[in-house]
């Protein structure tokens, strides 16, 4: 089936899309994908090019010649028109199956595009996935916020299917939008297959440091609301350590933390330095000393389980984050890093000095339970696809005899639902019978008893979730 997938972004550095993209090109989907263009130069046709061995179709963004324009709530409504009108022509000769929409700033798009093959009589089945809690983007533009609002509660219920994040970001669309079926989950975790611990150049290496000089890095899009600036005005209470940003990002922000490093006479220790395949991220920051994701406390920040606490995870790095509620609550649940009060500079020093003096203590015990980056990635959800594929063929047959006489049940009935405990084992601690916490017998326990597993409880759990052999020799 032909499936048309739409970004309001480059794609080239978002790994969910990309990976989306090639989960359903497995299942032998004809895929192409919609962005826009990072280009400034003002361009009135988009460009067909390949990212991650994808065809793209990249879209010119509208934005760089609307400059002229005060309001930004007017800018940013010209833009989903402009992208509605020019991706349908593009649309309509395609003619896709499926039209799968991501993030909040495609969903009246998708709508438009649906509705409007639809009406020529054809057969289309729209997935739409919620990257963000709209209500809760308080940093944005509150003008641009409301009226995001108003497309995602007019369009929200029309979806075949809603995906989303993460579980509590699924239960709180579920109540404020009354939906009959909650957003299905589908977490934004790294391939653990993609891991190399030989690739190089590593973040060390790039920024030219030795091995015994502690090294904090960050990777991904830099706003006030990322709390850089935490980081950057701790670095003088801690000397010698440096600071890598790995970002694409520029503007004020940017340039603000570099006074402030200079200001503090730490120019010399802050980093900013252009990204990697995103599909790298975990084996290029791999011999730094620390990762970091200091967020403010906003709404959105405080269910946020963000892409780069995976990636981080994945690299076997000691992680530090803010006390946003959900990565807070990861952190110290598994023990894989410490946790500080949002924007307390001292706090924060505090902290990073103990893990970089305590760093071997940290990475012995990532080691020992590796298991949690098969768990936590996106080969554990290669069925989630599946069931999508499956449902897809059930609407598919609907449509084509419409009155129903052979169509199978609803496939999502045959989902593991056990994934949407992933992260609610922090919250209700009653759940017994997801394999989550099947996880937790067999290992979870042992990881309160000093942090130790048997080989035999190992072994079941590996033998369970992962379909590997029950002999611990087999595995290594």
């Amino acid at each position: 089936m032909k499936t048309l997938m739409i970004v309001l972004n480059s794609v080239s550095n978002d790994n969910r899309v990309l990976k989306s993209a090639h989960s359903l090109e497995t299942l032998k989907h004809e895929i192409e994908i919609y962005g826009m263009s990072a280009d400034k130069e003002l361009k009135t046709k988009p460009i067909l090019e390949r990212i991650s061995n994808l065809p793209v179709r990249l879209f010119p963004n509208p934005g760089y010649f609307l400059s002229g324009v005060k309001s930004r709530v007017d800018r940013w409504k010209f833009m989903v028109d402009y992208f509605m009108t020019s991706m349908w022509v593009y649309a309509e000769k395609m003619s896709p199956e499926i039209v799968y929409t991501h993030d909040y700033n495609t969903i009246l798009i998708g709508e438009k595009i649906v509705n409007s093959l639809r009406s020529q009589g054809k057969f289309v089945y729209w997935i739409h996935d919620l990257h963000e809690y709209v209500r809760g983007l308080t940093t944005t533009d509150d003008e641009i916020r409301q009226l995001a609002l108003q497309h995602e509660s007019e369009c929200v219920h029309k979806p075949d299917l809603l995906i989303t994040i993460s579980p509590m970001l699924s239960k709180k669309l579920t109540q404020e939008y009354r939906l009959s079926n909650p957003p299905k989950v589908l977490i934004n975790a790294p391939k653990y297959s993609t891991f190399n611990p030989h690739y190089e150049p590593t973040v060390r290496q790039v920024v030219g440091l030795e091995k015994d000089v502690p090294l904090i890095v960050y990777v991904g899009g830099v706003a006030r609301a990322r709390g850089l600036h935490t980081v950057v005005d701790a670095l003088p209470k801690l000397p010698g350590v440096h600071l890598v940003l790995v970002t694409n990002n520029q503007g004020d922000y940017i340039e603000s933390l570099k006074s402030s490093a200079e200001s503090d006479q730490c120019s010399d220790r802050l980093h900013i330095i252009p990204y990697v395949p995103p599909e790298m991220v975990s084996s290029f920051v791999r011999d730094a000393t620390v990762a970091i994701h200091p967020m403010i406390h906003y709404p959105n920040a405080e269910i946020a389980l963000p892409n780069k606490l995976f990636e981080y995870m994945h690299s076997g790095v000691p992680i530090i984050v803010s006390d946003c509620d959900s990565m807070g609550r990861f952190v110290r649940k598994w023990k894989v890093g410490e946790v500080f009060e949002a924007e307390n500079i001292d706090h924060l020093a505090n902290v990073i000095q103990c893990v970089i003096d305590n760093r071997d203590a940290y990475v012995r015990h990532i080691q020992q339970f590796s298991m949690l980056n098969q768990y936590f990635s996106w080969e554990n959800q290669d069925n989630f696809f599946n069931i999508v594929n499956q449902d897809i063929q059930n609407k598919y047959q609907l449509f084509r005899h419409q009155d129903g006489s052979d169509i199978v049940q609803n496939s999502w009935d045959n989902l593991d639902d056990s994934s949407n405990d992933l992260f609610d084992i922090f919250y209700d601690a009653s759940l017994t019978n997801s394999l989550f916490s099947k996880y937790y017998y067999c290992c979870g326990q042992a990881q309160l008893n000093q942090g130790k597993s048997t080989e035999a409880e190992q072994s079941f759990y590996l033998a369970s979730k992962f379909k590997y052999s029950s002999n611990l020799e087999d595995l290594t």
